[in-house]
């Protein structure tokens, strides 16, 4: 993740600025901003030898509840893009 600036998109602004009956101002540029950082719990049900190496640093990684998880009804897995359960948030 960089920490320079980089081009908003304007379609999005555009939306908003119709929601909101045009009273915003568009900035042109955003920061990105680094959201969470924790450990994953469970991974040693998970067989995460054969997803490691698709891993990188700055993947987009999915989160999901499971309400029906037997063990934890607030449970939250994580998931890779590819759809592989990596674990759960602790």
């Amino acid at each position: 993740m960089s920490r320079g600036l980089v081009p908003s998109n304007q379609e999005i602004w555009k939306l908003i600025q119709g929601y909101f009956g045009g009273n915003i101002q568009i900035v042109p540029y955003i920061q990105e901003i680094f959201l969470l950082e924790c450990h994953i719990a469970g991974t040693s049900y998970q067989d995460l030898e054969a997803v490691e190496p698709d891993l990188n640093i700055g993947d987009a990684l999915l989160f999901r509840r499971e309400p029906d998880n037997a063990h934890d009804p607030l449970a939250v897995a994580i998931y890779d893009r590819q759809e592989r359960k990596l674990g759960y948030l602790p």
